[in-house]
């Protein structure tokens, strides 16, 4: 078999007018499509009457009518994207076929045209071929950002879902390369072209030689990822000596994962040009080789349309490029400098006030929201103890998470269906641990006698539908107790972070929050947000710094995301292991080496 060479010479000696074609197609997404899909979603926002998408309500937003409409024309404005680049691709790798130069505006008005052509006279099955080979041509990116991906999911289905993901990639891979050449068919079919579903070259070669083109792209692309992993670990290379030597010592790692992301999406956007450039050029190379061999003629419309080749030294697209490489790189460093020189200050000072929550109590050390949990996250010097509150049948507050005691307690009931009197004696301490046997449920007087001066509560009021004045009665307690200035009362009741507001206006009241998109930042009533970690990014804390809200994160457990946490200034993390959260978030950075600061680079956080 000949040696696959990715049709390196011939690439090169495109490589001005190829890149131009990319940073021209992603220009378009990034400056057109992406801030048109922002301001469809606040209109279809506006419209549904909602400020904001969460958890809660996405489903509701996703079966809206017009939110139907925006998914199905983002989708469009996408599928007419990416057929206009593979088409403008295949057709400038078409005319080159000889290795000459082609007229790129020549191809671009011809991807425009046959784009525009194949929607209009319904032949999706173009779109649906260029999305088969986008897929197939980013494989070895895509694996890389599945397998770097934060998912919002617990953390023991999460290695299964990557898994999944992959095999699922792997599998359309193959898909891909049973119809390889479909797309230069449809485009450039000849005489012997007659038909799309049916193969024009040679039946009897015709699994041999898809075949061989799997086996060379496959090669081809195993080669390029090698080289984009290295490519990938030379800039995180270069970019830790720049942080390590231009950055105050003290703040190295905030700056580090500050710049990180921002490294990963730049990286990750060259990889993808490049990656459809070869694929593209390989499949487009085999397919004329073999037509060749088969003396397959050409469309006569395309026949037409070859130009004489213009070199692509005398192209003005020559001169725009280097000048967008030049914006784009000037752009890059005043970029970095502004994250060196100022961000890190800010982040800085941040960090110190980050304060620790004990998830349910301390759960990682004694039965969650209970006595023995509360005692832990004390000993541990967690700033506040996050506890859940429900009401039993008789009104009387108490702290457990679930409506039902059938995890902790391995009772099929319900707490509101339950007397205090009934449920005050019952374990549920055995399932955690034989240690803590006779554990039982607190109330929440109790609990604030028992932390009164030792600990701070953020109290989770959760909401069944069969509460008695539960927001009265949890204030007359907190004033009973003068914990006002000890606690923060949240909820992912809106409506009853109303009521404590309007019962006592100096309590703190926090939002909880899972997915969430839109303005919720201008929430009355509210004076911080509780968000899942997932979902929390520096655009979002610093817009809700700049109207005096705070935010919260839970549950966070991993060392990686407090450390991304921590890097972005929030002003409390929920943890089951306060310890371990402290230590990260104060960890001194002063004496961290330079082969310190690159071994955590290398390690390559998501």
């Amino acid at each position: 078999m000949k040696r696959p060479n990715l049709h390196f010479n011939f690439i090169k000696s495109n490589i001005a007018n190829l890149l131009l074609l990319e940073l021209i197609v992603k220009g378009t997404f990034f400056a057109i499509i992406v801030p048109l899909f922002n301001n469809f979603v606040e209109l279809v926002m506006d419209v549904w009457g909602q400020s904001y998408i969460t958890e809660k309500n996405f489903i509701s937003f996703l079966t809206y009518p017009l939110t139907i409409v925006l998914l199905a024309v983002t989708f469009l404005l996408i599928s007419l994207l990416l057929t206009f680049e593979v088409i403008t691709l295949l057709h400038y790798y078409h005319v080159s076929r000889d290795n000459k130069s082609s007229n790129l505006p020549l191809s671009l008005s011809y991807g425009l045209h046959k784009t525009i052509r194949s929607f209009r006279s319904g032949q999706l099955l173009i779109p649906a071929n260029v999305y088969l080979i986008y897929i197939f041509s980013n494989t070895p990116l895509l694996v890389f950002i599945i397998m770097h991906l934060n998912l919002p999911l617990p953390s023991a289905s999460e290695p299964h879902l990557k898994f999944f993901l992959i095999l699922l990639l792997f599998l359309l891979a193959l898909f891909t390369l049973s119809r390889i050449f479909r797309l230069p068919e449809k485009l450039f079919r000849g005489k012997r072209c007659d038909t799309f579903n049916g193969p024009s070259l040679s039946v009897s070669k015709e699994k041999g030689r898809i075949l061989s083109t799997s086996i060379t792209l496959m090669k081809s692309n195993l080669l390029m990822a090698i080289y984009f992993y290295l490519f990938y670990y030379v800039v995180l290379f270069i970019s830790t000596i720049i942080i390590f030597f231009l950055s105050d010592r003290s703040l190295i790692f905030v700056v580090y994962l500050s710049v990180y992301s921002k490294i990963n999406f730049t990286v990750g956007l060259i990889i993808n040009m490049l990656s459809l450039i070869i694929n593209v050029s390989i499949i487009s190379k085999q397919y004329h080789r073999y037509c060749l061999a088969d003396q397959i003629i050409f469309d006569s419309e395309e026949s037409t349309s070859i130009n004489k080749p213009v070199r692509i030294t005398t192209g003005w697209y020559r001169h725009l490029l280097v000048t967008f490489i030049i914006v784009f790189v000037s752009y890059t460093v005043l970029n970095l400098y502004q994250i060196i020189r100022n961000d890190s200050f800010y982040l800085g000072e941040a960090i110190a006030g980050i304060q620790v929550l004990s998830h349910r109590g301390n759960s990682s050390e004694a039965p969650e929201n209970t006595i023995p949990a509360l005692e832990y996250a004390i000993e541990a010097m967690a700033d506040y103890a996050e506890i859940d509150i429900r009401q039993t049948k008789d009104g009387v507050i108490i702290l457990s998470h679930d409506p039902s005691l059938k995890r902790t307690a391995r009772l099929k009931k319900y707490v509101y269906d339950l007397t205090y009197e009934e449920l005050k004696s019952i374990d549920v301490g055995s399932w955690f641990s034989k240690k803590f046997k006779g554990t039982t449920i607190p109330t929440l007087e109790e609990v604030l006698d028992y932390c009164k001066g030792r600990i701070k509560l953020n109290i989770e009021i959760k909401i069944s539908g069969h509460e008695q004045d539960l927001e009265e009665k949890l204030v007359e307690l907190i004033d009973q107790y003068d914990f006002e200035h000890q606690c923060i009362i949240s909820s992912t009741n809106y409506d009853s972070l109303v009521k404590i507001k309007s019962l006592n206006e100096e309590l703190r009241t926090g939002y909880v929050l899972t997915a969430v998109y839109g303005n919720f930042y201008h929430k009355d009533y509210i004076d911080l947000f509780s968000i899942k970690s997932n979902y929390v990014t520096k655009k979002v804390v610093e817009h809700a710094h700049s109207i005096g809200k705070d935010i919260q994160v839970w549950t966070v457990n991993s060392t990686k995301e407090i450390e991304r946490l921590k890097s972005l200034g929030v002003d409390g993390i929920v943890t089951d292991n306060p310890l371990r959260t402290r230590e990260t978030l104060y960890s001194d950075s002063t004496n961290q080496t330079f082969f310190e600061l690159l071994k955590r680079m290398m390690r390559a956080y998501p």
